[in-house]
């Protein structure tokens, strides 16, 4: 059998905790679970003489305003074993724009040999930010860099959207997950007075200082950064926890009130999901990034924030509503982001169990509040499918529902997915616009399969 050979080459890894290693990273799990041969090319990959003694310091350089990224300066170095991936037949994705990224497009493009590369940053305008250097230069430097790229991925429709709008060709969005074992909101232990919660990369342009100064009084700060130091002598009201990672960042963003992500240059925020997927709501900015994911009063609230037209109260004029956002509505909300779905609370894993369906078929779920009077959900195959080697069902879910109907919808819209994978059931008018189907054949399967799988579950909502 004819084992994937994949190699992700990357100026950006270990010890760096960011967004764009810890994508890296889940990907690189779940490709290994699939028994994919995975290498990781970053600048530490290789060691001098002994085999052990990593590359001296004068190889490497610091970026003046994100020290704890550095980039070699040397990347021919990697020559023979980067022309080892192309001769081997490895798929190559180029992850970040940096020296080692460059040297590789150089050479992949000097064999004609394809590759993907990402778009993870709002890297001109951060940029430009710092140093006042025009960001429609660095957008030229990186409209090149991508030229050549058999896929540009991005993490949002908006994002797409900016970079064809500047020239780049073959943009496509990559969404992305979390971790759902990890994330979930049984990490949630209530503290005697309520907080809100921060995690972020502490450096100036998120904009934490907004955070910090929000109308509440229990505030937290988890992560670590060059302004870290700056913050906690300005801010000594608020608690900063430095940098936490698995079960303990888990707990910090479950036993949350409300999660905040003031930042406006960020292309995504990957904490906005694990905030979600355990069950606290989050308040964002009208930004590319969370406005794909946040729905408002859902699983959070967006703040248009203007003060081009006057709107200048910025978080602040929504703290207590996101506070009043229901947790339950959160937790559920937690299924519409592409890649938590099937995880979630191991119920929709085993729906999918039951029912056998096929594994190279994808569901995307989301609400509506717009469904018929007596209409919980419906399904129907995408039109997108005609256009992807899998077939895509999507799933739509009335907005406001117990947890207990709202599992059994998913249950009984899914069995109608295996009814279409079957050809047993066609998408037609009368099985999807609202029209009465009491008595079918089809549908008692689907009610049937509902009520009996979700008597299954331990529990409700778990």
């Amino acid at each position: 059998m004819f084992t994937q050979r994949t190699a992700i080459i990357t100026d950006a890894w270990e010890p760096q905790v960011n967004g764009v290693v810890r994508t890296y990273q889940n990907i690189i799990k779940e490709l290994k679970n699939r028994e994919e041969t995975i290498e990781v090319l970053h600048p530490q990959s290789l060691c001098y003489n002994d085999g052990v003694t990593p590359i001296p310091k004068w190889c490497m350089v610091s970026l003046p305003f994100y020290r704890e990224i550095e980039l070699i300066v040397n990347p021919w170095i990697y020559k023979d074993l980067i022309n080892s991936y192309i001769f081997c037949g490895y798929k190559i994705h180029i992850a970040t724009e940096g020296p080692l990224g460059l040297y590789a497009r150089h050479l992949c493009n000097k064999r004609n040999y394809s590759y993907t590369t990402s778009y993870h940053t709002k890297f001109p305008e951060f940029f430009e930010s710092y140093t006042g250097f025009s960001s429609k230069l660095l957008y030229r430097y990186f409209k090149w860099f991508h030229s050549k790229s058999r896929c540009v991925m991005v993490p949002t429709k908006a994002t797409q959207e900016l970079l064809e709008s500047k020239g780049f060709k073959n943009v496509k969005v990559w969404t992305r997950g979390v971790n759902h074992k990890l994330f979930n909101p049984k990490y949630r232990k209530p503290w005697g007075q309520g907080y809100i919660l921060c995690v972020s990369r502490a450096s100036k342009e998120k904009n934490i200082d907004e955070f910090c100064q929000l109308h509440y009084p229990n505030k937290v700060f988890v992560g670590d950064g060059p302004y870290l130091e700056t913050l906690k002598k300005k801010y000594p009201f608020v608690k900063f926890t430095g940098k936490l990672s698995g079960i303990d960042l888990a707990r910090y963003y479950a036993s949350a009130d409300a999660f905040v992500f003031p930042s406006k240059t960020d292309t995504f925020g990957i904490v906005i999901l694990e905030s979600i997927a355990c069950g606290t709501p989050v308040l964002a900015y009208n930004q590319p990034g969370p406005t794909e994911v946040i729905q408002e009063n859902i699983n959070g609230c967006i703040v248009h924030d203007d003060r081009k037209y006057g709107f200048e109260d910025g978080l602040n004029s929504k703290v207590q509503q996101v506070l009043n956002v229901s947790r339950d509505s959160t937790e559920f909300g937690a299924m519409v982001i592409h890649g938590i779905g099937k995880q979630y609370f191991g119920a929709i894993s085993l729906f999918d169990e039951k029912l056998n369906l096929p594994s190279d078929i994808i569901i995307h779920f989301s609400y509506s509040r717009n469904l018929g009077e007596n209409v919980l959900g419906y399904c129907w195959e995408s039109v997108d499918s005609i256009f992807s080697k899998a077939p895509i069902y999507c799933v739509k879910l009335k907005t406001k529902q117990d947890k207990k109907t709202l599992l059994e919808t998913i249950a009984h819209e899914m069995c109608h997915i295996k009814q279409y994978v079957n050809h047993e059931i066609t998408a037609s008018l009368n099985t999807w616009r609202g029209v009465p189907v009491k008595g079918e054949p089809w549908e008692i399967e689907a009610e049937d399969f509902a009520i009996s799988i979700c008597k299954e579950l331990e529990e409700y909502g778990r």
